[in-house]
């Protein structure tokens, strides 16, 4: 009886061992995914994403007793970022036609796109742009350095 006793001890510490062993290797295991979610919001923090869009709004204007619906277009450049974006330089593709190059050159570069930031410029559109895919080209900095994206703009 002693001997099953002593062997039963010797299991029970055994199995407490192994226990304690892979609670130590989840814990750690826990810890690093803790520190590496931090880690990433820390960057997260530090980073700006900015992005553009084309709005376009319709409303009616009445001129002589006549009502028409007028329609504005303008070209947005947004920060979705957590972060401050500095030195914002935004181009339309050159397949788009100089004119809206001569709208953007006047606004940009822009110094500064705080997070969740908005910037519109006004664009004059043509017949010829109508219902056509344009791509814009954006650059800017954060604290994590220089990023570019592009961007599909579509006129409807």
């Amino acid at each position: 009886m002693e001997l099953a006793a002593i062997l039963v001890s010797l299991l029970a510490v055994a199995v407490s061992a192994l226990f304690a062993w892979r609670g130590e290797k989840t814990s750690k295991r826990v810890t690093a995914i803790e520190e590496a979610r931090r880690q990433e919001e820390v960057l997260l923090q530090q980073t700006a994403d900015v992005t553009a869009r084309i709005d376009r709004e319709r409303y009616p204007e009445t001129v002589l007793d006549r009502t028409t619906s007028k329609t504005t277009t303008t070209f947005v450049v947004h920060n979705r970022g957590h972060a401050p974006a500095r030195d914002v330089t935004a181009t339309i593709s050159e397949d788009s036609g100089p004119r809206f190059e001569k709208h953007l050159a006047a606004r940009f570069p822009l110094a500064f796109l705080d997070a969740g930031a908005e910037f519109a410029v006004p664009l004059f559109i043509t017949m010829r742009d109508h219902s056509s895919q344009h791509t814009a080209h954006l650059e800017w900095s954060d604290e994590r350095g220089r990023h570019a994206k592009d961007v599909t703009l579509a006129l409807v």
